[in-house]
C-alpha cells in the first residue's frame, strides 16, 4: 500500500509539474505577442517566424 501511495503522489506531482510548464510556455507566447504587438504594430512572433502562423489565444483574437 505505501509503495501505490508513493507512486501515485509521484505520478500527480509530474503531471502538475507538466501541467505548469504548459501554463508558462502559454503565458510566454501570449507576452511576445503582446508585446509585438504595441513596441512594432505587428503580430510577427517567434511561433509565427517557425510556423508561419499564430495561434488563437483569446486575448490576440479580442485585442484587449
Amino acid at each position: 500500500m505505501d509503495c501505490m501511495r508513493r507512486s501515485r503522489r509521484a505520478f500527480w506531482t509530474s503531471f502538475f509539474v507538466a501541467l505548469l510548464i504548459i501554463a508558462l510556455l502559454y503565458g510566454m507566447a501570449d507576452v511576445d505577442f503582446q508585446c509585438r504587438r504595441i513596441e512594432f504594430g505587428d503580430g510577427k512572433t517567434l511561433i509565427f517566424r517557425i510556423t508561419g502562423k499564430n495561434p488563437y489565444f483569446a486575448c490576440i483574437g479580442a485585442w484587449i
